[in-house]
């Protein structure tokens, strides 16, 4: 009876001790492609770790780390908007590398920003909340 109870406390621990290692990643690094790549990690893991495993405290805190991710990236988002209008679109030629470069980068911005709603999404799934 008690094993079947360890289950649900590993998972959560594992959990746990697996976000706090992740989440330094996520503060250490401003490569959206890479940031990515780390929400979706998130996003399996808490798909993966099933029902009401998810305290209130850890919701809100992947929650509030989503969203300032979000933040980020739309700040990273305005800055590459605003060098391409300050350059001038008139100035760039269709094919031009610096301008294929800028759009790659806002296009893996928005790929970082539809996983981060991806894990909040899971979160809600999961969470007994």
């Amino acid at each position: 009876e008690k094993e079947r109870n360890s289950p649900p406390a590993l998972a959560s621990s594992l959990l746990s001790a697996g976000l706090r290692t992740t989440f330094a990643i996520l503060d250490s690094h401003e490569d959206a492609e890479a940031l990515a790549g780390v929400a979706s990690g998130i996003t399996q893991c808490v798909k993966n770790v099933g029902a009401d495993v998810l305290e209130s405290a850890e919701v809100a805190g992947i929650a509030e780390k989503m969203f300032a991710i979000i933040d980020q990236s739309m700040q990273r988002s305005r800055k590459y908007l605003a060098v391409k209008q300050k350059s001038g679109a008139s100035a760039n030629l269709p094919g031009d590398e610096e301008e294929d470069e800028e759009d790659w980068q806002e296009g893996e911005e928005e790929q970082l920003r539809r996983n981060c709603e991806e894990v909040l999404g899971a979160v809600m799934e999961v969470s007994a909340e």
